[in-house]
């Protein structure tokens, strides 16, 4: 969802994709916030554009955005912050497949040695990647 949306993710002071809910009040379900559009989002993009660097930065991280115009606020009726929706792979912190990840180690290990190693191989590149993993 933040790739889409161009938002800050789940450390930002304002991690949801959706709307403007304060990182503190995550857990607030009493409180409805302000959603996010594109029309909004891009006129705060814009203003951040017209700042000193400082500043815009200072700005974009009140809403949670990035200085990077998102393409999807060109395209005639669309709107990123309505389209992305709750994803439970990817909805928390090391998302869900970090147990999904200790079976692929199991099945690699009952491959033959050389085939074992390439693929472990290619797990370690995907881990240091993405550096979210912990399967020691």
């Amino acid at each position: 969802s933040c790739m889409m949306t161009l938002t800050r993710g789940v450390r930002a002071h304002y991690p949801c994709p959706v709307c403007l809910v304060p990182l503190l009040n995550l857990s607030d379900l009493s409180t409805n916030y302000p959603l996010r559009t594109t029309e909004s989002m891009k006129e705060i993009y814009e203003r951040a554009c017209l700042l000193s660097a400082e500043k815009a930065e200072d700005l974009l991280k009140l809403h949670g955005l990035r200085k990077v115009p998102n393409v999807f606020w060109e395209i005639e009726r669309s709107d990123p912050y309505h389209a992305v929706s709750w994803d439970r792979l990817h909805a928390f912190l090391i998302g869900l497949f970090d147990h999904l990840l200790g079976r692929l180690i199991e099945h690699i290990d009952r491959l033959p040695g050389r085939q074992a190693r390439q693929a472990k191989i290619i797990v370690d590149e995907v881990y240091v990647r993405n550096r979210c993993f912990d399967y020691s």
